[in-house]
């Protein structure tokens, strides 16, 4: 069994399977471990503000443990800021094969000035968007399993309206 009280100020979003949520808790049903075996539990939150965010998760048994310290992990993450509600221009495009088709599902990272991040989905006509941008240069990265993308990422300036930046792939 894995407890995991979540950092103040974080909003839960999912969990492994096996994982559920009771306020600010997320316990996992690990099942039988082997001596020696690990488990891996992903535990996805979203932090209202940028900086480093501590997290302590906790595993036991019902067997007695000899060393019940080392049962303990915690761990930092830093948050990066995100580069939306900062201002009012737009980055959209759309993600298709070079025939023309569509690519839906594509995740598309965005960074740009002072080290913010976001990420959206393209949708089922391979559009995506990004609003209430800064001025500022960005660079959007299209990511799939399988994918390649004929640019692997765009460097886009933009100055105020709506910039646009399209990618070509082939997926199996």
């Amino acid at each position: 069994m894995l407890t995991d009280t979540l950092p103040p100020g974080v909003t839960f979003v999912s969990a492994s399977a096996g994982c559920r949520r009771s306020g600010n808790t997320v316990t996992c049903n690990l099942g039988p471990l082997a001596n020696g075996a690990t488990a891996t539990v992903t535990i996805v939150v979203k932090s209202p503000t940028a900086g480093t965010i501590t997290n302590t998760a906790t595993g036991r048994g019902i067997e007695a443990d000899p060393n019940p310290a080392s049962n303990t992990a915690t761990t930092g993450t830093t948050v990066k800021p995100s580069c939306l509600r900062q201002g009012s221009s737009r980055l959209e495009g759309q993600v298709k094969t070079a025939a023309g088709r569509a690519i839906p599902s594509v995740t598309m990272n965005l960074s740009g000035p002072g080290g913010c991040s976001d990420t959206t989905t393209t949708n089922s006509r391979g559009k995506y968007q990004f609003k209430k941008l800064a001025n500022g240069t960005y660079t959007v990265t299209p990511s799939k399993a399988g994918c390649t993308f004929t640019l692997p990422s765009r460097s886009v300036t933009i100055a105020g309206g709506t910039a646009t930046a399209d990618f070509t792939g082939s997926c199996p």
